[in-house]
């Protein structure tokens, strides 16, 4: 009679048994896959994060190089100016004195950039016309190669700049990233602590949340393909 009566209480719970097991075994499994594309995610992420810091300085060293150019065709303006300057200052001198001679003297040796402003300011009649320009080098047509390339070479520097600041906010963006996955990685390891199986699944649920934003946010940043 008492075996009789034991038998059914003990069969059922087998079964119960197996499917606890076995649905312990799926959220081991499912937890462990999440676990590794977190970890994939992460090492992306601190990846991208590296070269977007090379990017950032490669792109610095290139606009500072750029700005000494710059500086250095600047100078170069201003060394011509000065020149311009001097020479027409020696041409006024004698023109006003009546030295013919010596004043042809310094016309001859004006710089090419010069001539054409001058030879422009002279055909504006400066000593009877009274809205002239005061002096050739308030022609448009005055206008300084070397100066010309130094205003583009500060552009370039410039936008060099801005595309260095914008790899340093990209960078700043995927390290941002790294932590919010390592964040990831927390829950989906507090997950298996627990015992309790809503609260292993409230861990794993936070963790897929979590995942999912890091990976969405990688797709969305621009990504540097690895040098192969």
């Amino acid at each position: 009679m008492s075996v009789e009566t034991a038998a059914p209480n003990t069969e059922p719970g087998k079964p119960e048994g197996k499917e606890i097991s076995k649905r312990e075994r799926r959220l081991e499994l499912f937890a462990t896959l999440i676990l590794a594309i977190t970890t994939v995610a992460t090492a992306w992420s601190g990846f991208q994060s590296t070269l977007w810091s090379g990017e950032q300085s490669a792109l610095y060293a290139q606009a500072s190089a750029t700005r000494t150019e710059s500086v250095k065709a600047d100078s170069e303006a201003l060394t011509n100016r000065l020149a311009d300057l001097t020479i027409f200052t020696n041409w006024l001198d004698a023109f006003a004195s009546g030295e013919t001679e010596l004043s042809e003297f310094y016309q001859q040796r004006f710089r090419d950039e010069f001539m054409v402003a001058f030879e422009a300011w002279l055909a504006t009649t400066p000593r009877q016309n009274p809205d002239a320009p005061p002096s050739p080098f308030a022609m448009p047509e005055y206008v300084l190669e070397a100066g010309v390339r130094s205003d583009q070479l500060e552009a370039e520097a410039d936008n060099l700049f801005n595309q260095g600041q914008e790899a340093n906010d990209i960078g700043d963006a995927f390290v941002l990233n790294t932590v919010i996955l390592a964040v990831a990685l927390f829950f989906t390891a507090m997950s298996e602590r627990f015992e309790w199986q809503t609260v292993r699944f409230l861990n794993l649920g936070i963790a897929i949340v979590i995942t999912i934003l890091g990976i969405a946010r990688i797709f969305a940043l621009p990504n540097i393909p690895p040098m192969l």
